[in-house]
């Protein structure tokens, strides 16, 4: 199963690809702090987030896209010493974006969607994370999902929107354990879009 995910994401690239070639999109970048949420919010201290997605503008309710991101924790260690940089993440994802309010110069949306979570770190930080790298560096992928709520606004027919974004992710730890870890993206967010 997990040798078929490259070629997935592969698929799904070149499918909104050529969708995009009929369809408007948008380029987004954003940046922002990550917030641990749950059991790991005692291990883990507020980071930083900084991500990239690009929208297939499918109606003027709907888009699908992809999603590039990374968030960077600082923490502590068993005995609640400050650690710097000890938790990592790059997602390769994606998602759909619903505008649940829409005007000529603004939209609401919510969003949803899932993918691979690269995960590596401090060793003492991914022992009280439960994710099983003794050694720390690098533990490989995992599967997990994100859901949240965004606000775009931006001058009437202008191609530049910027806006507020707030994302929940959950990323499953291992195949040994099925209890999700998390964190809350919040972010201010800037939009390209291309007209065809």
């Amino acid at each position: 199963m997990r040798r078929g995910w490259p070629q997935l994401i592969v698929v799904f690239a070149l499918s909104l690809a050529s969708r995009a070639q009929a369809q408007d999109f948008s380029l987004g970048f954003s940046a922002g702090t990550a917030l641990p949420v749950g059991a790991v919010a005692d291990s883990l201290r507020p980071g930083l987030h900084l991500g990239m997605a690009a929208d297939c503008i499918l109606n003027p309710r709907l888009r699908l896209g992809g999603d590039l991101g990374f968030s960077g924790f600082s923490g502590r260690d068993v005995y609640g010493e400050d650690i710097g940089i000890a938790f990592s993440n790059v997602l390769v994802g994606a998602h759909v974006e619903f505008n649940v309010v829409r005007s000529e110069t603004a939209r609401l949306y919510a969003r949803a969607g899932g993918g691979m979570y690269w995960i590596w770190g401090e060793a003492a930080t991914m022992l009280i994370l439960n994710l099983y790298s003794p050694t720390g560096g690098d533990v490989g992928m995992r599967l997990g999902w994100n859901a949240g709520l965004g606000f775009e606004t931006g001058p009437r027919h202008g191609r530049l929107r910027y806006g507020l974004e707030a994302v929940l992710h959950r990323v499953r730890r291992s195949a040994l354990d099925d209890t999700p870890f998390g964190y809350v993206q919040a972010d201010a967010r800037m939009t390209y879009t291309f007209f065809n």
